[in-house]
């Protein structure tokens, strides 16, 4: 096991498993100090505050998910396209 570790055969899986506790983790100090009655999305008068919000949301994610890789080296985007068999062409254009 050490040598597959070695040769970085199991890494990215033990990150993948790891993965959503890490998120937990991270997350909990928010959740346990933040507290969110209501939310007000404030409009423009063009209809794109709510996809605005929801874009944001997005790319909070995509950060998220590249500092895993610059933190970890592992690319939990790359892993979920291969486990997926997705490509990026298959990405909704407004989600990239």
């Amino acid at each position: 096991m050490r040598k597959q570790w070695e040769n970085g055969e199991t890494q990215e899986l033990f990150m993948i498993r790891m993965f959503p506790e890490l998120v937990d983790k991270v997350t909990r100090v928010v959740a346990d100090n933040l507290r969110v009655e209501k939310l007000t999305i404030l409009d423009g008068g063009d209809g794109n505050g709510l996809p605005t919000h929801v874009k944001n949301l997005t790319k909070s994610a995509i950060i998220m998910l590249e500092q895993v890789k610059n933190a970890t080296g592992v690319d939990l985007t790359r892993l979920a396209e291969k486990a997926g068999g997705t490509s990026k062409s298959d990405i909704p254009k407004e989600l990239d």
